[in-house]
C-alpha cells in the first residue's frame, strides 16, 4: 500500500515567518509566499522589528526583497522542502482574498 502523503502544516510553517532574523541567516534560500520567489538570503535589507506579536514572539521579521511584504520563510527552519510547490499552497492559505 502506497504511503499516504502529509500536507504541510501551513500555520504552523507560518510561525517560520515571524521573528525569525537568525535563522534566515543561518538559511542558504528563502522564499515569499506573496510573491512566489526564491532568494538567497543575503538579498534581505529591510527588517521589521516585532515588539510582542499574537504568538507572543518578539525579533526582527524580513520583509522581501522582491515584493515587500513580510511574508519571508527561510530553509533553515522548516522541515519540508522550501519550493514553489509549498510557496504556492502557504500562497493559498495566507494571501488569497475570499
Amino acid at each position: 500500500m502506497a504511503e499516504k502523503l502529509m500536507l504541510p502544516d501551513y500555520k504552523q510553517l507560518h510561525l517560520a515567518s515571524i521573528c525569525h532574523e537568525a535563522e534566515i541567516k543561518n538559511s542558504q534560500i528563502c522564499g515569499c509566499f506573496d510573491c512566489l520567489s526564491i532568494f538567497e538570503p543575503q538579498r534581505i535589507s529591510e527588517w521589521i522589528d516585532e515588539l510582542s506579536n499574537a504568538e507572543g514572539i518578539s525579533g526582527r521579521t524580513a520583509v522581501c526583497p522582491i515584493c515587500g511584504t513580510d511574508s519571508v520563510l527561510p530553509d533553515s527552519s522548516i522541515e519540508v522542502p522550501l519550493d514553489q510547490a509549498l510557496l504556492e499552497g502557504m500562497h493559498q492559505v495566507w494571501c488569497q482574498v475570499t
